[in-house]
């Protein structure tokens, strides 16, 4: 996550004194940036606190998963 933070915010800052200034453990953090673990909306604000943001500027650059619309279709049989 620090990486993201630093490429959104323009600020230098590592993870442990991201994780510090926004209260939360630094194995949370790193989880989050990888992947393993999901941050809560109070998460969210209190790192945006930490960095001196709004939480929408840390959102900015989320990648959301394309939506397929309609159902699945479902394969002859025998492919």
């Amino acid at each position: 996550m620090g990486r993201i933070f630093i490429e959104e915010t323009g600020r230098a800052i590592t993870q442990e004194r991201l994780a510090e200034a926004a209260g939360i453990e630094l194995r949370t953090m790193q989880a989050i940036e990888v992947g393993r673990q999901t941050m809560s909306l109070g998460t969210l604000v209190r790192l945006a606190n930490a960095l001196d943001v709004s939480p929408g500027v840390l959102l900015r650059s989320a990648a959301m998963p394309e939506i397929k619309r309609g159902r699945s279709r479902k394969r002859p049989a025998g492919t």
